[in-house]
Protein backbone atom coordinates (compact mmCIF):
# COMPACT_ATOMS: atom_id res chain seq x y z
CA UNK A 1 0.00 0.00 0.00
CA UNK A 2 2.60 2.09 0.94
CA UNK A 3 4.16 1.61 -2.61
CA UNK A 4 1.21 2.22 -4.44
CA UNK A 5 0.57 5.73 -2.75
CA UNK A 6 4.23 6.29 -2.86
CA UNK A 7 3.55 7.10 -6.66
CA UNK A 8 0.39 9.41 -6.42
CA UNK A 9 -0.91 12.27 -4.17
CA UNK A 10 -3.60 10.65 -3.27
CA UNK A 11 -5.43 7.34 -3.78
CA UNK A 12 -9.35 6.18 -2.96
CA UNK A 13 -10.04 2.77 -0.88
CA UNK A 14 -11.16 1.63 -4.67
CA UNK A 15 -8.37 2.55 -6.42
CA UNK A 16 -6.12 0.36 -3.84
CA UNK A 17 -9.08 -2.32 -4.01
CA UNK A 18 -8.49 -2.24 -7.96
CA UNK A 19 -4.46 -2.36 -8.21
CA UNK A 20 -3.61 -4.53 -5.18
CA UNK A 21 -4.19 -8.44 -5.01
CA UNK A 22 -6.08 -8.04 -1.23
CA UNK A 23 -9.74 -7.39 -1.00
CA UNK A 24 -11.39 -4.29 0.23
CA UNK A 25 -11.68 -5.68 3.95
CA UNK A 26 -8.08 -5.79 4.40
CA UNK A 27 -7.29 -3.13 2.55
CA UNK A 28 -9.41 -1.40 5.16
CA UNK A 29 -8.00 -3.07 8.21
CA UNK A 30 -4.57 -2.36 7.03
CA UNK A 31 -4.86 1.29 6.02
CA UNK A 32 -6.75 1.78 9.49
CA UNK A 33 -3.43 0.42 11.04
CA UNK A 34 -1.56 2.92 9.08
CA UNK A 35 -3.32 6.00 10.16
CA UNK A 36 -2.88 5.09 13.57
CA UNK A 37 0.34 4.58 13.16
CA UNK A 38 0.85 8.27 11.76
CA UNK A 39 2.26 7.48 8.12
CA UNK A 40 -0.56 8.04 6.18
CA UNK A 41 -4.13 10.32 6.25
CA UNK A 42 -7.68 9.76 5.32
CA UNK A 43 -9.93 12.05 4.37
CA UNK A 44 -13.70 11.35 3.53
CA UNK A 45 -15.09 13.58 1.01
CA UNK A 46 -18.82 12.13 0.56
CA UNK A 47 -18.93 8.29 0.77
CA UNK A 48 -15.25 7.77 -0.57
CA UNK A 49 -12.20 7.36 1.33
CA UNK A 50 -9.06 8.98 -0.07
CA UNK A 51 -5.53 8.25 1.41
CA UNK A 52 -2.32 10.00 0.87
CA UNK A 53 1.32 9.63 2.22
CA UNK A 54 2.60 11.46 5.35
CA UNK A 55 6.10 11.76 3.16
CA UNK A 56 7.63 14.12 6.01
CA UNK A 57 6.80 11.35 8.32
CA UNK A 58 7.98 8.17 6.55
CA UNK A 59 11.18 10.60 5.84
CA UNK A 60 11.84 11.32 9.30
CA UNK A 61 11.13 7.40 10.18
CA UNK A 62 13.79 6.28 7.70
CA UNK A 63 16.26 8.46 9.17
CA UNK A 64 15.82 7.46 12.29
CA UNK A 65 15.98 3.84 11.30
CA UNK A 66 19.35 4.63 9.79
CA UNK A 67 20.58 5.42 12.84
CA UNK A 68 19.64 2.55 14.66
CA UNK A 69 21.48 0.43 11.80
CA UNK A 70 25.40 1.02 13.60
CA UNK A 71 23.63 -0.83 16.77
CA UNK A 72 21.16 -3.45 14.67
CA UNK A 73 24.34 -4.67 12.81
CA UNK A 74 25.68 -6.60 15.89
CA UNK A 75 22.68 -8.32 16.77
CA UNK A 76 23.54 -10.78 14.48
CA UNK A 77 26.79 -11.87 16.03
CA UNK A 78 27.02 -12.59 20.23
CA UNK A 79 28.86 -9.60 22.10
CA UNK A 80 32.57 -9.66 22.46
CA UNK A 81 33.74 -8.88 25.98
Amino acid sequence: MLERLSGHPELTSSDLEATLPISGPTISYHTKILVQAGLITSRTPGRTVVYSLRRAVLRDLVGELGTLLPALHGLDSPPTC
